[in-house]
């Protein structure tokens, strides 16, 4: 919540100062990265018991085990490091670092046997998913070392870990309140790694943990203690003390029968089609999202609907998802006016830095149409315009922030067009203003976030 610069003002405020609140400080704010490691420094990499035996039965469905596992999924979410999603969990200390290197994710440990490092995507929160990403490693590290997956993070003492071992093993792992047990440890039914570059993939659906290497299965187990949960990818040595695994195309993909190909895909104006990043239906009261403890704000969850109201005439608020970091951007939310003056502005946001800096694309429930440029907490008109078309009370809102280009689009047709190059890239979310009357209180539902084509 900030204060409203001069193009709103002279718009609709006529001799009214525009009045100037303290930044509104979010009640659940988003975790700052933690730089401890799993295990203190001085710790080895836990060890699990000795071989358990494997289940000789596993309700393993012949669509995990198929060796096209990979094909013709849709990407609900993918990291190509050109640059690094900012959301990864920072790690590292004196033995092991993390770091974004030509386009790659980069974890490397130095001079220290049975030690890991690993990062967390905070991304994804789903219960059957498909992994996959590509990593560089040396001869070294494929033999000395282990690298995979994990799947299903709780935090970090409470996930799976899908490992090719020493060339031509292979361990599935679960990692439970600093405790480890074996779901699988054995040879590799997909066989050694190469030296170079090899794919791995790591199948969690159901009660099902699956490691593929190069696209074959290579190890298979079962548990039903982690319903859903985060990702990342994962490396530790084990007998010397050195490896390095650069991971690029990190892909989650949603599996057959989850809705993967109608969710997870978006369609706006003529040829204009993306992936779908995050989705957000609000139902679940989410924590990332930004939110208010001053009494000039309300914003709060409930129904199903994410709503924000504004007390204060001539003032602000926005609200970022803190899961997106998009250039090429599409983000759609259906938004109504639950009470309050129809003279006011709602939208969606694109390229957020965040909240004093975006780009914002809305309507008023009176016929208003703009885009704007937050810049330290000043809006800056870009574009306005007057609309007809559009319903008083409810109204599908879609931006579309493609290079140098700012697309409103209501109800599926386009309205106004602006120009500026000033933010590349960020996060996305919503807005609400109140102008010369207030309070003013909106909802948001259906919120989507896509990369576009």
């Amino acid at each position: 919540m900030k204060r409203i610069v001069s193009f709103f003002c002279l718009l609709v405020l006529s001799s009214l100062a525009c009045r100037v609140l303290p930044p509104a400080q979010p009640t659940q704010p988003v975790p700052e990265p933690s730089t401890a490691l799993l295990l203190p420094s001085s710790t080895p990499l836990p060890l699990p018991p000795p071989s358990l035996p494997q289940p000789t039965q596993l309700p393993i469905p012949t669509t995990v085990l198929s060796s096209e596992v990979f094909s013709d999924l849709t990407v609900f979410w993918k990291d190509v490091f050109s640059p690094m999603d900012p959301n990864w969990e920072q790690l590292g200390d004196e033995y092991s670092t993390m770091d974004n290197v030509d386009g790659k994710l980069v974890l490397e440990i130095q001079d220290t046997p049975n030690y890991l490092i690993f990062t967390l995507s905070h991304r994804t929160n789903i219960e059957d998913l498909i992994l996959q990403t590509t990593v560089q490693t040396t001869a070294e590290t494929n033999q000395h070392g282990m690298l995979g997956l994990i799947c299903r993070a709780q935090d970090l003492q409470n996930f799976y870990a899908l490992l090719a071992v020493n060339l031509d093993k292979a361990l599935i792992l679960k990692y439970k309140d600093g405790s480890v047990t074996k779901l699988y440890d054995g040879p590799s039914l997909a066989g050694p790694l190469k030296n170079g570059t090899n794919t791995l993939g790591a199948a969690c659906v159901s009660s099902t943990l699956a490691l593929y290497v190069n696209g074959e299965v290579a190890a298979i187990g079962s548990d039903s203690d982690f319903k859903e949960g985060d990702v990342g990818p994962f490396l530790a040595t084990t007998d010397t003390g050195y490896a390095r695994a650069d991971f690029d195309d990190f892909s989650v993909l949603l599996p057959e029968g989850e809705g993967a190909s109608s969710d997870s895909e978006i369609e706006e104006g003529p040829g204009l089609k993306g992936v779908v990043v995050y989705r957000e239906s609000f139902d679940d009261m989410p924590n990332n999202w930004d939110m208010s403890t001053i009494q000039e704000i309300d914003a709060f969850f409930a129904g199903g609907l994410f709503n924000i109201g504004i007390n204060t005439p001539n003032t602000y608020f926005a609200s970022t998802s803190h899961q997106t970091n998009l250039s090429r951007t599409g983000v759609e939310v259906l938004a109504g006016l639950v009470n309050g003056p129809r003279l006011n502005l709602h939208g969606v946001i694109c390229r957020a830095q965040d909240n004093q800096n975006f780009y914002g694309l809305g309507i008023s429930n009176d016929g208003l149409a703009a885009i704007f440029k937050a810049s330290g907490g000043e809006l800056i008109n870009l574009e306005q315009t007057n609309i007809s078309a559009f319903d008083p009370e409810a109204n599908r809102i879609f931006g579309l922030c493609i290079d140098d280009q700012l697309s409103l689009f209501l109800n599926d047709e386009e309205v106004l067009t602006a120009y500026d190059s000033d933010y590349e890239l960020g996060d996305t979310g919503v807005f609400v203003v109140a102008m010369t009357e207030a309070p003013v209180l909106i909802s948001f539902e259906d919120f989507i976030a896509a990369e576009m084509d």
